[in-house]
């Protein structure tokens, strides 16, 4: 394979492709080379005989036909595990790989490819090292970990370590400077605040960037990489940096969000579906006129779209809005669709001709009310003839309860929440803090909920919305406004 030259920033797609094939596996990483990437984001972890296997939950329910964890299950009985019929069925029989097989294909990827590895425990680190050390000319790898006494313990078996921070302050400057990491991973938006300009003794990057903003101000940053899971996306954003050097405009599209009716009291439960009217904006980011073919990508569910394909000529820096219409959906959240742009340019002066595809997602989402009275919420159903599930959300001076009502047929549940990126579960309810300016928030917060139970033997998940659970394609998390900005 070629020697890869594109970044910085490096593009590596986290956990493979895993919006287009099973997370850590052989094929997802096939995917993100085909993609053109420079290397791929995985998980490690140790299981019970001592072996490093390539996966990011600690349990096995999420990705496979099986059940239990990890670190209690030997290779043997790991190795015939199926990790891509859960996904797709054209992926049945996907295997979950061993550290030595991430290694060797982070070996075949071409110089100057990257590896990314992101281990969960100590049992990793002890055997990761000389498997490390051998593909070392051949690819660089970073090894990534939130736990300080992780990150000493690889860079003192000879690894090159990343810290992974959830914001920047002075204590994680200091700490950097003191432990000397290879890399820091922090989010897009600590990178662009008052410590971004800091001489970190480190390389910088952000892990899991997926929005087209946030994937262009990386690329403008000057980060040394980004993990992702939209590579082309991510790939369009570093090559919008590149022609417009210097330039702050936005990303080219600009799309609103589609709220999903909460449903009536005669109806329980509700697909994740509506019908819409939506106004959107495309801009032209260059000095220069271009062709602009805008279309519409179903990425999971039915949809009929009114309005597009069209096409659009547009002068310099000019922008124009179009309308569509838009009808259907699917049962569970995720896979939002995609409204695309395909910018052509013709030759001129100090250019050749050329083409971009940007796209967006049309994100779909629910609002709720934090407030005195409870508020019902209705859990999306799998399928037809789920029973109707239910919570009841309730404010409490600076906190909200959220408990179950109805588990609709479920055994065992669990309520779950996650409130501005915090997870928080209990057996009947659980009670979650607000943060201190919630009531000072025109648009609230990322609020999602739902159960997680049994049915016929097996672990499922019942959404109020998408952003509820950590896979790559669980959809945008809802809101929680107070009750005076609903």
């Amino acid at each position: 394979m070629a020697e890869r030259r594109d970044g910085p920033p490096w593009i590596l797609g986290s956990r493979g492709a895993p919006v287009e094939a099973p997370e850590n596996t052989r094929a997802g990483c096939a995917v993100a080379a085909a993609l053109g990437l420079d290397g791929v984001a995985i998980d490690l972890r140790a299981c019970a005989s001592g072996e490093i296997v390539a996966h990011a939950d600690a349990d096995l329910e999420r990705t496979t036909d099986h059940h239990g964890l990890v670190a209690e299950r030997s290779w043997r009985e790991l190795a015939d595990l199926d990790v891509g019929a859960t996904f797709h069925p054209r992926f049945r029989g996907e295997r979950l790989l061993l550290a030595e097989e991430v290694l060797t294909l982070a070996a075949a990827w071409g110089s100057g490819s990257s590896l990314l590895l992101h281990v969960h425990g100590p049992g990793v680190l002890p055997r990761l090292g000389p498997l490390v050390r051998e593909i070392a000319p051949r690819a660089s790898v970073r090894v990534a970990a939130h736990e300080r006494e992780l990150v000493l313990a690889a860079r003192d078996s000879g690894l090159a370590p990343m810290v992974v921070a959830d914001e920047l302050d002075e204590r994680v400057l200091a700490t950097v400077r003191d432990d000397r990491p290879a890399a820091l991973a922090a989010p897009v938006q600590a990178w662009l605040g008052r410590l971004a300009s800091e001489d970190w003794p480190a390389e910088r990057w952000a892990l899991d960037v997926d929005d087209p903003a946030d994937l262009l101000a990386a690329c403008r940053a000057r980060l040394h990489g980004i993990t992702t899971r939209e590579p082309r996306r991510a790939r369009a954003a570093r090559e919008l940096a590149r022609l417009v050097p210097g330039s702050h405009a936005p990303w080219p599209l600009t799309l609103p969000r589609l709220e999903v009716s909460p449903e009536s009291t005669t109806a329980l439960a509700g697909d994740w579906s509506g019908a819409w009217r939506a106004s959107a904006r495309i801009a032209n980011p260059f000095p220069y006129a271009v062709r602009v073919t805008l279309g519409f990508v179903v990425r999971r569910g039915v949809f009929d779209v009114d309005g597009l394909p069209r096409t659009l000529e547009l002068e310099p820096g000019a922008g124009a809005d179009f309308e569509f219409a838009l009808t259907g959906g699917a049962r569970r959240p995720g896979g939002d669709p995609l409204v695309v742009a395909r910018l052509e340019w013709e030759a001129g002066p100090g250019r050749a001709a050329g083409r971009l595809e940007v796209d967006a997602p049309l994100v779909r989402a629910r609002t709720a009310v934090a407030d005195t009275a409870p508020q019902r919420l209705f859990l999306l159903r799998d399928g037809p003839h789920d029973a109707p599930a239910t919570l009841v959300l309730r404010r409490r001076a600076r906190h909200v309860t959220v408990a179950l009502e109805s588990p609709g047929k479920l055994h065992d549940p669990r309520v779950v929440v996650r409130l501005a990126g915090r997870l928080h579960a209990g057996p009947r309810g659980v009670r979650v803090p607000l943060p201190e300016d919630f009531d000072e928030l025109v648009d609230g917060v990322p609020f999602a909920c739902g159960l997680s139970a049994w049915q016929d033997g097996e672990r499922v998940w019942r959404r109020w919305s998408g952003g509820l659970t950590d896979e790559a394609d669980a959809g945008a998390p809802g809101r929680l406004r107070p009750r005076a900005r609903a």
